[in-house]
Parts: structure tokens; C-alpha cells; sequence
């Protein structure tokens, strides 16, 4: 893994470094940031792994079956948690936001009551993909990303992005083998820890 640190940002809660990320397996390049102690890519992976799909942006994007997401992401980085999203939350500094679980850890919410569109933050450079669904690509001003729900040991969760909210969530009757009209592949972004970015340099 080759990695090289270019420059610093700041925010109003921590210090971003931006560095780059060489994917040993096929040679990819991709561009990070430091978040707190975790690094994130700010591109979606594009690894081809098994299960994986795209149909169009391929430089851009792939989509996952959750069926193969064990080591799906460079060797160091996985899957972000639930929590980390809110290090992304936190980015926004004093832009006014609600976190929600409505009662129970299997669903994780933040509004930004129209104030702030994530599509146009700089942060994690995130744009609306969409999904696959059934074989087919669902456009729309909305992006999902698989992510790790440790209180549930949920496999199935995703972070469903919006102009002005996240949502997380589990789906699992779009994730059956015998519905596969319904079923879904979605992207990724991979993170890090700091101490094991570094010792990759």
C-alpha cells in the first residue's frame, strides 16, 4: 500500500490531511481524508470484486452485493460504522442538525432542515449515485453506501444519503436470493485508523 500526505484542511472540529491511497490489488489510486483519528476515502472503491456490478461511471463508482463484502476493501481499510458517519456530521460545524434513533439502535438519522446540501460539501466529495436494484441502476438525487451496525450485528445495514439528511438502516427483504427483482448492490467508501494508515506509509 503506497500512501503520500499532500496537505492540511481545517474545520471547525478537526483537522482534515488529505493523502492518497494505492490499492496493491489493481493498482487504483485513491484519494483520502483524515477525519478525527480515521481515515476515509473520498472516492467510492472501484475494486471489481466478486458480486459486483457497474453499469456506467465505472471510474467513479461499482456497486456491492453484501454477500461478498468480507475484504471487498484494501488491505488495512473496512467498512465504516455507523457511528463514524457522524465524524462526517461533524464536519458541518455549527450548521443546525437533529441525530435521531427513535427508540432503538437499528436505525440512525440526522436532518440538516434543508440548510446544508451534503451533496455539495467537499469533505467525503459524495455525489448521488443511487443504487443497483434488480440488475438495474436507480438514479436519483441519493446515494447508498454499505456500512457496519456493531450494536445489531447487522450485515445488511447501509447509510442512505440525501441532499439534506442521512438515514441508516437495514433492508434485508431487498437482499433475498429469490426475489432478485428486488434485489440491491450498493457502494462503498473504505476507512482506516490513523495508526495503521501511517505505518503503511
Amino acid at each position: 500500500m503506497k500512501c503520500a500526505h499532500l496537505f492540511l484542511l481545517l474545520f471547525p472540529f478537526l483537522i482534515s490531511a488529505q493523502s492518497t491511497l494505492i490499492d496493491e490489488r489493481d493498482d487504483t489510486e485513491y484519494q483520502v481524508t483524515q477525519l478525527g483519528s480515521l481515515y476515509w476515502m473520498t472516492e467510492n472503491l472501484r475494486f471489481k470484486a466478486n458480486g459486483s456490478e457497474c453499469p456506467k461511471d465505472c471510474d467513479q463508482i461499482r456497486f456491492y452485493d453484501f454477500e461478498y463484502l468480507e475484504n471487498v476493501c484494501p488491505r488495512g481499510w473496512r467498512l465504516p460504522t455507523m457511528d463514524e458517519w457522524d465524524l462526517f456530521v461533524s464536519s458541518f460545524g455549527e450548521v443546525e442538525k437533529t441525530r435521531m434513533m427513535e427508540g432503538n439502535d437499528k436505525l440512525y438519522r440526522v436532518d440538516f432542515f434543508d440548510q446544508f446540501n451534503l451533496f455539495e460539501s467537499n469533505v467525503l466529495e459524495i455525489k448521488p449515485y443511487g443504487r443497483m436494484e434488480g440488475g438495474k441502476l436507480i438514479s436519483g438525487f441519493f446515494i447508498d453506501y454499505w456500512t457496519v451496525n456493531p450494536s445489531t450485528q447487522d450485515d445488511r445495514f447501509h447509510m442512505h444519503l440525501a441532499p439534506y439528511s442521512l438515514t441508516g438502516h437495514g433492508h434485508k427483504h431487498h437482499l433475498k436470493s429469490n426475489r432478485p427483482e428486488e434485489y440491491r448492490l450498493f457502494p462503498i467508501r473504505c476507512v482506516c485508523e490513523e495508526e495503521k494508515f501511517e505505518r503503511a506509509e
